[in-house]
């Protein structure tokens, strides 16, 4: 691997880090501070979680840990405040050399086909951005192999499998175009009272609770950090 293709693995992301820091106004949540440097059992450190409040956004999170040399989860994940008519931003994935699993969505919190007509005048800006991603013979869209998160997903849900370490720009240049649409719905979002914001705010639990419970993965997170450490990351991540 070259070094142009390591640096685009240890990289991606730090863009968007510093657009949200500017746009959002990020303020660090202290809570969170022993996420910072972010130890495994051996007491080796492996990456951190950065979690923080924002405007209009309640809690955001960006997570990087690299798993071993050359392999680097990440994880971009922001709520807003459940009073404003706004969808979650998520723009996570798995880097490796020999191909990355890469995946964005904005999570609507409807139900989309109950109202399908605020959906498609809402996300008709991020939709664009999809039909190009989808056009785009350097990645194969598939929907996710869990059937929970094809559940959650919405339809402009992207998900590429075996991206190559060189076309890892293409895919962030992507994500950041989720991110000026998401960012815009964000700012001219509608207010919700205080009763639809409260479903709004229970459903995101709902949803975070079935994730966690339902992640094939979770088992092996738990024997690196152990089950202290996995639950502080998912509620710094998740909630």
């Amino acid at each position: 691997m070259s070094e142009a293709q390591s640096n685009s693995i240890a990289n991606l992301g730090k863009s968007l880090e510093a657009r949200v820091a500017a746009e959002l106004e990020a303020r660090p949540l202290t809570e969170f501070d022993a996420l910072l440097d972010l130890k495994n059992l051996k007491g080796e450190s492996t990456g951190y979680v950065k979690v923080f409040e924002g405007n209009r956004v309640v809690k955001g999170s960006s997570v990087s840990i690299d798993l071993m040399p050359g392999v680097r989860y990440f994880n971009f994940h922001f709520i807003p405040d459940p009073h404003y008519n706004a969808p979650r931003y998520l723009f996570e994935g798995m880097l490796m050399p020999h191909g990355s699993q890469v995946s964005m969505d904005l999570f609507p919190d409807f139900d989309v086909i109950a109202n399908l007509d605020d959906y498609l005048q809402g996300y008709s800006a991020v939709g664009e951005v999809y039909e190009e991603i989808r056009n785009d013979d350097r990645f194969l869209l598939q929907p996710s192999r869990l059937m929970h998160m094809r559940a959650l997903s919405s339809p402009v849900f992207t998900l590429c499998f075996n991206v190559p370490v060189d076309n890892l720009p293409a895919i962030e240049a992507y994500a950041e175009r989720y991110f000026d649409a998401w960012l815009d719905m964000l700012r001219n979002a509608s207010s919700l009272s205080d009763d639809e914001a409260e479903r709004r705010r229970h459903l995101r639990q709902e949803i975070g609770d079935s994730i966690v419970r339902l992640d094939p993965d979770r088992h092996m997170v738990v024997q690196v950090y152990g089950e202290e450490t996995t639950c502080m990351i998912e509620a710094g991540s998740m909630y």
